[in-house]
């Protein structure tokens, strides 16, 4: 009996310490010019932060590949809600046939909000000033570009 009640007591001080640490890593889904497209890693503490995200899909002959990285910084949070700024660089490459077909870069900067929904999962979404550039020819494209992302957040 002294087992059993000296393992609970572990569980809740334990349980109780690691309550009080901050949610920084988390994996999830996010899509967007400069995130990219597909699963994504983020790391956010208190003073800086970044996201990676990497998709991909084929059809028959085609595929599709980005490549995003994000670098966050952290302006005001309250407790359910987080306010940054991003900066951002995004690759798409389609293929056709094995073969490059179209290539773009993304840049942005701008702001995003996280927020909480639950204990671990936290949805981000953003509208960062976002320049896309084409590789195989000279159109540019600038605008506000949403971005979006739904991340589960572990300890």
């Amino acid at each position: 009996m002294k087992k059993i009640f000296t393992l609970i007591m572990i569980v809740l001080i334990t349980s109780t310490l690691l309550a009080e640490i901050e949610f920084e890593k988390g994996f999830g889904l996010s899509t967007g010019m400069t995130s990219g497209f597909g699963a994504s890693y983020r790391y956010v503490n208190k003073m800086y932060g970044f996201q990676t995200t990497y998709g991909g899909g084929t059809g028959d002959s085609n595929a599709l590949h980005s490549i995003g990285l994000q670098l966050i910084k952290p302006i005001h949070s309250v407790q359910k809600t987080r306010f940054n700024i991003v900066g951002g660089f995004g690759i798409f490459a389609s293929y056709e046939n094995n073969h490059l077909d179209d290539m773009s870069y993304s840049i942005s900067v701008g702001p995003e909000v996280e927020i909480t929904f639950s204990r671990n999962m936290r949805f981000i979404i953003g509208s960062p000033f976002t320049v896309i550039l084409h590789y195989d020819d000279d159109s540019k494209l600038a605008s506000f570009m949403p971005t979006m992302s739904l991340i589960y957040f572990f300890k």
